[in-house]
């Protein structure tokens, strides 16, 4: 189904720093409960082996009960290089049969660099508060997407087009060279154009992006960059009329397919569940 948009439709052109700013896409903006401080440093502690670290520099009093238990926590496609820590959202938090010593906590945690791509991830931790800190007995993390994933569009004339941006391998530096080229002024004339669509939300690998067009005898690439998806838009229109003719689907196993309009979209809060099981 069509999703509305936020904005209303206006020129793919847009300044560059614009464009690598993206819409957030915002969790729930309710205050969560007050929590122990030990949920905090265990959650910092989960990240550190998501990274692939067991200890922290800064002498963080959290550590793993065994080798096995971080190298679980590992992402073998993504270590999050770049990206800082920019949210954690609690949704359930218990002591474990009654054990005032022994907890789990579940949540989702946003990752953001310097050009405003995210990375998002749910995580499931047990842990034990022992004298001397916390040992993370189990964990477990996964990708997450979110259900309406921040897209941001750049037109192009083709003549301004590189090889290196219809063939990119690196998601970073397509945004980089996209942002550098786009029109800031596109006239209402029928030419030769490129356009982008390049999601800033990292996917999951149970998720796909499908990029579709009404426009005869368009052109239409896709890549998939380490968990970005892309969509390029080659061929002879108006690109002030590219607003109900261009188009995305989000394809996956946990939400439905969704039609999504260009050129930035509305978002869903995160589904808290706050209930302590």
């Amino acid at each position: 189904m069509d999703v509305p948009l936020r904005y209303g439709i206006r020129l793919l052109g847009v300044l560059l720093a614009v464009c690598i700013y993206p819409v957030s896409v915002r969790a729930a903006e309710a205050e969560q409960p007050a929590y122990p401080r030990h949920v905090d440093l265990v959650t910092l502690g989960t990240v550190l082996g998501m990274r692939g670290q067991t200890a922290s520099e800064r002498g963080l009093p959290v550590r793993f009960a065994s080798a096995d238990v971080a190298s679980v926590l590992i992402d073998p496609e993504f270590r999050y290089e770049g990206f800082y820590l920019h949210r954690i959202l609690i949704s359930k938090v218990a002591t474990i049969a009654g054990q005032t010593d022994s907890w789990r906590v579940q949540g989702l945690l946003v990752f953001e660099d310097v050009a405003g791509r995210r990375a998002y991830a749910q995580y499931s931790t047990y842990y034990r508060l022992l004298s001397d800190g916390i040992e993370i007995t189990r964990a477990a993390a996964k990708a997450f997407t979110p259900p309406e994933p921040t897209i941001v569009w750049f037109a192009v004339h083709q003549k301004d087009v590189t090889a290196g941006m219809l063939e990119p391998e690196n998601h970073a530096e397509l945004i980089k060279l996209a942002a550098t080229r786009s029109l800031t002024n596109v006239p209402s004339v029928t030419e030769d154009y490129a356009v982008f669509a390049l999601s800033m939300d990292r996917f999951a690998s149970s998720e796909q992006m499908t990029f579709q067009s009404s426009v005869q005898g368009l052109e239409i690439g896709s890549a998939n960059l380490g968990g970005w998806p892309v969509g390029v838009y080659t061929g002879r229109f108006d690109p002030n009329e590219i607003g109900g003719k261009l188009k995305v689907n989000l394809v996956g196993e946990v939400f439905p397919i969704e039609t999504l309009v260009l050129p930035s979209f509305p978002t869903r809060p995160f589904e808290w569940d706050s209930d302590a099981q």
